[in-house]
């Protein structure tokens, strides 16, 4: 089995990470236009409960694991983990079916302990999966996992059209019940745990983040941790709550997932892969201008709602395609900081999802209590202006672009603490920031001539101590990426040092 394994894994190596793509298919089937019924079957189980108790479980799964870190980060490694969670998600989908169709015959309490009980355990599995490919990606480098991101939202996309094309099978005794598409959708979960725990390939990953040893937080990490997780919760707080007011949403987290707007989101996945694939002068450090942007546009979206009249559907697609594309971004940022810090991904991960799901949740039971449509005109402009003015606000201070930069793909984002990307430097501080590079270069210099460095090895001691990453090396001085990890591992065997940190404070602490 495991030369199986091993032989799928070498011949695709993408594979492992396309987990990623099977689990937000089964996630946007779930919770949107229920794919078990049978158009017009007058089923009126309060399906739109299922995404607020599958994501509550979530965000309450994730923030234990959070707080229990040390003991938990092995646990997502383990192959049957993940296939446990696999089967959570597999056992709780058929609960709620199982639940809808109790509901059916008799509103009892039996009948919402399975319905509720199921998306529950959806919820724990999630949380699972989320963890793991949160591992996964963390693994690869910024430009891998933008691209594999990308093709994962592609691959939802067809999942996606597969399913609506699944030809409808019923029972005489469940008329409501589409039988073939329960089992496209139970499947789901199985297969992407299977995607998941097979091997992952060395060529894919590169020297990945085991260069530094993984540490615990600082309390000022913890701190700017806290900060970017009030900016997504922000954000996803108005954005829900102005895309769930739409009267045919029901409540539904994905109410708005049209046709259209999944081959919008695919035609856009697939012009950036083109672009990031075929264009090798595009700088993928530039990308945080599109988030930047994107984030601006659905706030914007959010302040204008009233004017184009709060719950129009149509408007609330346009805000679903937009949001997609931002929680593309989102899973990337979250990748790059936990690849960039060499650290625990189940705490960027699982701290920074749980916030922005959080915040999904109170914006969904605040939308579809029809909250801002029950306000006169003028109130719902103030309030919808007021929202998207407090949370760009808390994004762009808690969050600015500048931050964005660093943490995507900035220079020094892999040596720099996670604490210092969030903190803003002051005129003073930049100043005397670029007057230190003569006396560093001095330094660089001696070492270099001491320990008999070549010219070469010198010029990338000197960018290794800057934070730049290897790719960044390669790209700067024109050389391949092989070229760069020989002379690396020449520098650090010369120096006696084993990492990029014991380099720098090797440099601190020459006089």
């Amino acid at each position: 089995m495991a030369a199986f394994e091993n032989t799928i894994a070498a011949n695709a190596p993408i594979l492992p990470f396309m987990g990623l793509a099977l689990w937000l298919t089964w996630a946007n089937l779930f919770t949107g236009p229920p794919l078990w019924f049978i158009a017009d079957s007058g089923v009126d189980a309060p399906i739109s409960y299922l995404f607020r108790a599958s994501r509550i479980t979530f965000v309450a799964v994730a923030f234990i694991v959070v707080l229990a870190y040390k003991k938990t980060a092995p646990l997502f490694s383990s192959r049957s983990i993940v296939i446990a969670g696999g089967i959570m998600v597999c056992a709780g989908t058929f609960a709620v079916v199982a639940g809808t169709g109790v509901y059916q015959h008799n509103d009892s309490v039996l009948a919402q302990a399975f319905f509720l009980g199921g998306a529950a355990l959806t919820g724990m599995g999630t949380a699972v999966f989320l963890f793991r490919c949160g591992e996964l990606y963390s693994c690869l480098s910024p430009w891998h996992i933008l691209l594999y991101a990308l093709i994962s939202r592609l691959l939802m996309g067809a999942l996606y059209f597969i399913a609506r094309g699944i030809p409808v099978t019923a029972m005489p005794s469940f008329p409501w019940l589409n039988i073939s598409g329960i089992v496209f959708l139970a499947l789901l979960p199985l297969a992407a745990s299977s995607l998941m725990i097979l091997p992952v390939q060395k060529q894919v990953i590169g020297e990945s983040n085991n260069e530094t040893s993984i540490s615990d937080f600082s309390k000022r990490d913890k701190h700017a941790l806290i900060r970017m997780g009030v900016a997504f919760f922000a954000f996803a707080l108005i954005e829900s709550m102005a895309r769930t007011t739409s009267p045919s949403s029901g409540g539904f987290g994905f109410a708005q997932d049209t046709d259209v707007v999944m081959l919008l989101v695919m035609a856009v996945c697939l012009v950036s892969v083109i672009a990031i694939s075929g264009i090798p002068s595009l700088k993928i450090e530039r990308m945080y201008l599109l988030y930047t942007a994107l984030v601006i546009i659905v706030v914007g979206m959010v302040a204008l709602a009233p004017m184009v009249g709060i719950g129009n559907t149509n408007w609330g697609s346009v805000m679903s395609f937009f949001a997609k594309i931002v929680s593309l971004f989102l899973w990337c940022i979250l990748a790059v900081v936990a690849h960039r810090q060499r650290t625990f991904s189940i705490i960027v991960f699982g701290y920074g999802y749980a916030m922005f799901s959080l915040g999904e949740i109170i914006g969904l039971i605040c939308g579809a209590g029809n909250i801002l449509i029950a306000l006169p005109y003028d109130m719902q402009t103030f309030a919808c202006i007021s929202a998207a003015f407090i949370a760009l606000l808390v994004n762009f201070l808690l969050f600015s672009e500048r931050d964005l930069k660093s943490l995507m793909m900035g220079e020094g984002a892999s040596t720099t603490p996670l604490s210092g990307i969030f903190e803003k430097r002051t005129l003073v501080e930049t100043e005397a920031r670029e007057k230190l590079p003569r006396r560093f270069d001095i330094i660089v210099d001696k070492i270099a001539e001491e320990h008999g460095l070549s010219p070469r090895e010198r010029e990338i001691m000197r960018l290794l101590a800057m934070g730049y990453t290897k790719n960044a090396i390669s790209e700067k001085l024109g050389v391949s990426d092989n070229t760069i990890r020989t002379h690396s591992r020449n520098v650090y065997a010369k120096l006696d040092v084993h990492s990029r940190q014991e380099l720098m404070d090797l440099i601190d602490t020459a006089n």
